[in-house]
């Protein structure tokens, strides 16, 4: 049965690149990146918030949120996801609604949220991530960059430290030639101060004029959703080199598919002398290639990463 939600993890349950993000870990809470599953950070700068999977201060009913600790004064920040167009047909020319929770800390200057309804009219499932050309001053609302329209007119939603439901309803999906849509949620203040708490939860996006009650889905299904944009695993594999030179190649399944051929990444460790490189890579597998220095055994570990995000 499909999903009313558009969105992808917007409980959100999933993080698999980790569940905490700053300067130093790998991601980095820089600009334009994925960090939670599905959700990219979009800052004015690098730095400017660090992330972290919040399972405490949560709305009733919920699992996670997405917790950001400023750490760059007095700069925008913000999150975005970008649907794919296969999955944004149903609603481009059509009607959308916007829901989600958010509430601050105790005693935190940041004041206002906005939120838009984006549409992106280049070649579909080609998009910019960073949809912010300029982020501009409080009250002005961030110049998108090319290709990229505001659906709705965004405008301050007050925060307090209690969560609170802010919903963006009756959105006309109507930019000509629209091919991909995207969800924006940003603090538009610009006196935010270093501590300030910024929790985020419970996000949908769906079909039709009214928002309705957050749909939680099955986490099993929540984590097939997110794989088929990123995946992570280890594969190990001995090869017995009879000769120095010998290749052996050996191949993983992706599961499930991706959106299209991901760009692999990781780190390979041997134990005995060898050389690895990836090849022949598809939506649904990808081989590794061994390659022997010595005669014996070759023992791979590949720590690897699969990205097929939009």
């Amino acid at each position: 049965m499909a999903s009313k939600n558009l969105l992808i993890n917007g409980v959100p349950m999933i993080w698999q690149r980790g569940t905490s993000f700053d300067s130093t870990t790998r991601p980095a809470n820089k600009d334009a990146t994925y960090l939670m599953d599905r959700w990219a950070l979009l800052s004015d700068g690098d730095d400017v918030v660090d992330v972290t999977k919040e399972t405490s201060a949560l709305p009733a009913g919920a699992h996670a949120a997405m917790k950001f600790d400023v750490e760059t004064a007095n700069k925008k920040f913000g999150i975005l996801q970008v649907l794919e167009g296969a999955t944004a047909a149903p609603v481009i020319g059509g009607i959308a609604s916007l829901s989600f929770k958010a509430r601050i800390s105790t005693g935190a200057t940041i004041s206002n949220l906005r939120a838009s309804v984006l549409a992106w009219d280049g070649t579909e499932d080609s998009v910019t991530l960073d949809v912010v050309s300029a982020w501009s001053v409080a009250g002005t609302n961030p110049t998108l960059a090319a290709n990229w329209t505001y659906e709705n007119t965004p405008s301050n939603l007050s925060l307090t430290d209690s969560y609170q439901t802010f919903t963006i309803a009756n959105v006309s999906i109507d930019t000509a030639s629209a091919k991909n849509v995207a969800v924006f949620i940003w603090v538009d203040d610009t006196d935010a101060t270093i501590g300030d708490f910024l929790y985020v939860a419970d996000l949908q996006l769906e079909e039709g004029t009214s928002a309705t009650a957050m749909e939680r889905s099955f986490i099993g299904d929540e984590l097939l959703r997110c794989r088929r944009y990123y995946q992570l695993g280890l594969l190990r594999y001995t090869v017995n080199a009879v000769a120095q030179g010998r290749e052996r190649e050996t191949s993983s399944l992706l599961t499930p598919p991706m959106r299209v051929p991901p760009a692999m990444g990781g780190n390979f460790s041997f134990q005995g002398l060898g050389g690895a490189t990836t090849d022949h890579v598809t939506a649904d597998a990808f081989n590794v290639k061994v390659q022997a220095t010595t005669i014996g055994k070759v023992t791979l570990n590949y720590a690897w990463t699969a990205t097929a995000e939009l």
